[in-house]
């Protein structure tokens, strides 16, 4: 079994943030150039996949897909089994005065199990990183400690009801589709007041934000897959038009489209 150092991954750092709390690097990977050994490291960290993916193993081996984010306790030992195509990750390793003072290990692995707003955060945190100016290290720094934070973990903490969970189902299965606060009240039997009330309480976040989102990944899938141009893409996600559907896209993601799909 390997130890890397601190902030060392198993491809090559393409560029880093560091200070006393947390060190963020984006890193390339490409299938002749991995390292394949079993190997764990010191400090608490989490990876998101921004382009490619591969399988992976910890005691048992899962696949890291696009878009996804992994959690390693310290020390926990993992390898990449199979890496088919090059691909790219967005790294934070938490120092341990960040898990002193900021949030506990067990916190930031329910944030990555449990906050549905990650993946965009992490692709506004990867803008910051290929922004060139005075700002983008304050600005790395400020969406870390937002994301990672232990009032974002209290919130997910906090046991939602059992219709939050049916509004959510109904939601991912007719994500492209307009869906009325009548056809929730119908599905949960709550009045449609109290869910629109409600569901930010146990969420963090508006029905419509929410289904937004749900958009947003898909997008993001498609635009990945490169099958599709963008007015393509706008119009299978559900929105009105491709104007409509890059104003959003930049406001999630800091991103437009465009170049995005150049990742």
């Amino acid at each position: 079994m390997i130890e890397l150092e601190k902030g060392q991954y198993s491809g090559n750092k393409i560029i880093e943030v560091k200070n006393q709390l947390f060190m963020a690097s984006v890193t390339s990977y490409s299938p002749n150039d991995f390292n394949a050994n079993r190997h764990n490291h010191p400090n608490t960290h989490l990876s998101f996949v921004l382009k490619g993916g591969c399988e992976e193993q910890k005691k048992d081996r899962y696949e890291r897909k696009l878009l996804s984010t992994t959690f390693y306790n310290s020390l926990e030992p993992h390898q990449i089994n199979i890496l088919p195509y090059d691909a790219l990750h967005l790294n934070i390793d938490f120092h341990p005065l960040f898990i002193k003072e900021i949030n506990e290990e067990s916190n930031l692995e329910l944030i990555v199990d449990k906050d549905s707003s990650l993946p965009l955060e992490m692709i506004k945190l990867y803008q910051e990183f290929i922004n060139n100016d005075d700002l983008n290290v304050r600005a790395i720094e400020e969406i870390v400690l937002a994301t990672f934070s232990r009032e974002k973990s209290n919130l997910l903490y906090h046991k939602a009801p059992f219709w939050v969970e049916q509004v959510k189902e109904y939601i991912q299965e007719y994500w492209n589709q307009s869906i009325t606060l009548d056809e929730l009240a119908t599905v949960t039997g709550l009045h449609k007041i109290s869910i629109s009330k409600h569901f930010s309480k146990y969420t963090g976040e508006t029905i419509t934000t929410y289904q937004r989102k749900l958009r947003l990944y898909k997008a993001l899938e498609l635009i990945n897959s490169k099958q599709y141009n963008l007015t393509e893409v706008a119009l299978n996600c559900g929105f009105s038009d491709q104007s409509h559907f890059i104003r959003l896209f930049k406001a999630y993601t800091s991103f437009l489209p465009k170049r995005f799909q150049k990742l």
